[in-house]
């Protein structure tokens, strides 16, 4: 299920991560949340026994699935452009916002599913309800940027999130995993689920 060629996952900007792919229902098919499902139900199981998998989820699916915060901070993994772009922003004056013009929408791509395929299409999104009335100033800057991590990190995947979240609750219900994000981090549920990115084969010899 984690291969690329079944559709359900695409590589992040590193080449080293995966997240969920926005249009796994035209890649993986019909069933393709099922999948998710089952994948969460996996992790769980996976956590339980203190196995880690042959998973290497990048750290805003993870953020995601186990209920932790996106921040700005997250993008510089996932689209280092995007992120300078942001931190830009958030560094503005004043009269430099104003000059954006912007308000808490974010203009996203997204896939239209009929009987007959899918077809892209690119949509607004309020950030928050009312955002299109809301013009980002110096005051609400850092909340529109959060806001807008989220969207751009996960936003096109929540359906994939959402179902994999539903198998995980097998094993891990609202109260245990807040008393999960209470104890660990995000790089240390990464770490128990995913095992170590790296293997140092001279500390092993030493050791």
């Amino acid at each position: 299920m984690l291969s690329l060629d079944r559709g359900l996952f695409i590589q992040g900007h590193d080449k080293l991560t995966l997240r969920p792919n926005p249009d796994s229902a035209i890649a993986a098919g019909d069933d393709h949340l099922s999948y998710f499902a089952l994948l969460g139900r996996i992790a769980g199981l996976a956590l339980y026994h203190r196995e880690p998998l042959n998973a290497s989820w990048s750290t805003a699916f993870i953020k995601v699935a186990f209920g932790y915060s996106i921040t700005v901070e997250d993008v510089q993994a996932e689209d280092p452009i995007l992120y300078a772009s942001l931190k830009e922003t958030l560094n503005g004056t004043a009269e430099y916002l104003g000059m954006l013009c912007k308000t808490f929408v974010i203009e996203a791509e997204e896939a239209d599913y009929t009987h007959s395929g899918a077809t892209k299409r690119r949509r607004s999104i309020e950030l928050k309800p009312g955002g299109e009335e809301i013009d980002v100033t110096t005051d609400n800057v850092g909340e529109y940027l959060q806001l807008y991590a989220k969207q751009s990190l996960v936003g096109g995947y929540d359906l994939q999130a959402a179902a994999f979240r539903s198998g995980l609750a097998v094993f891990f219900d609202d109260e245990l995993l807040a008393k999960l994000r209470t104890g660990c981090t995000v790089a240390d549920v990464q770490l128990l689920l995913c095992g170590a990115p790296d293997i140092d084969v001279d500390d092993w010899l030493q050791n």
